[in-house]
């Protein structure tokens, strides 16, 4: 489990605890708004069981977890992830907004800055990756926003809600072209914040 705070301008990202299981992080995972994207809405969603998966999840050092916290509600309004494969420095990317307030503006890419960030700057990363449901224009549209490359497709490998088949678009990032694109962001972090000097010291 990390201890770790990643603070960005808005928003800061911390661990997620036990704590955390309730009927709010619930409430996200049921709505079929929020999961009709995600694989959780196949799996079973009562708090014992949540419970025991973030139990799972917080004792694997390479399963990086946290809850995300805007500065200015105080309250959490969704989840990121790192699963980490140290043997090739690259890991695969979680990310859901649960509460549907903070679907737009500037808010899902500055919790994605903070987690890219914290993967290849502190942790090392080469490369991180992710894929998501065809239909999923909004997570299309910020991945390109963030610098990633559409990789590949796995051909009708889900099935939607209304079980229909539809393709898994598979993207990623390299460290470098993360550090490039990184640069363009510097609105995001904390007053003072120098990106280059973080950069520089940071490994990059």
């Amino acid at each position: 489990m990390t201890e770790t705070i990643l603070r960005m301008a808005s928003l800061h990202l911390r661990p997620f605890t036990l704590n955390d299981v309730n009927e709010t992080y619930r409430g996200w995972l049921l709505n079929p708004e929020v999961n009709q994207f995600l694989e959780v809405r196949h799996h079973n969603r009562s708090i014992d069981a949540l419970q025991v998966y973030v139990s799972r999840v917080i004792e694997n050092p390479d399963h990086l977890f946290f809850i995300i916290v805007p500065n200015a509600l105080g309250e959490p309004v969704g989840t990121a992830s790192l699963h980490i494969d140290r043997q090739y420095g690259t890991s695969s990317l979680g990310f859901m907004i649960g509460n549907k307030d903070y679907w737009g503006g500037n808010f899902p890419l500055e919790g994605l800055t903070a987690i890219l960030d914290h993967g290849f700057f502190d942790c090392g990363l080469r490369r991180i990756a992710d894929g998501c449901y065809a239909p999923n224009m909004g997570m299309q549209f910020i991945f390109k926003r963030l610098g990633f490359t559409k990789e590949g497709v796995r051909r009708l490998h889900y099935l939607d809600n209304e079980g229909t088949p539809v393709d898994e678009l598979l993207f990623g990032i390299f460290k470098d072209e993360w550090i490039e694109r990184r640069r363009k962001y510097s609105n995001l972090m904390p007053e003072g914040y120098r990106p280059e000097l973080a950069l520089k010291g940071r490994g990059a």
